[in-house]
């Protein structure tokens, strides 16, 4: 049997191409992951900017609903900061878990406005 170079060609293409789809299958199934590490929140009234600095964490707002990554600060003390920022928050989670009805109150007691 003689293989001919269009035979390896084509082979090598077929095992790039798995790896490929490999990759991309691993790099979507991380992603639920990193965006729970870090901060979701939905603010009682949108934003005028996009972008806010509060307590040292940047969010990222669409709407009402902003996003942030994990800092060194405690998630009710990001919160707090928030909320002295923006106004009351309606919701609030970190890595995943929100807050109770009782974290929330804490969070929104100093809020502006």
């Amino acid at each position: 049997m003689t293989l001919s170079l269009s035979h390896f060609s084509a082979r090598a293409r077929f095992l790039t191409a798995g790896r490929a789809a490999i990759l991309a299958v691993a790099a979507l199934s991380a992603a639920p992951a990193m965006a729970q590490s870090g901060y979701s929140v939905t603010l009682t009234n949108a934003p005028a900017e996009a972008k806010i600095m509060a307590g040292g964490t940047v969010f990222v707002c669409k709407g009402a609903d902003c996003t942030a990554r994990e800092t060194g600060s405690s998630p009710l003390r990001v919160c707090t900061a928030l909320a002295k920022e923006t106004g009351p928050v309606a919701a609030f989670s970190f890595a995943g878990k929100a807050f109770d009805e009782a974290k929330l109150a804490k969070c929104n007691a100093n809020a502006a406005g």
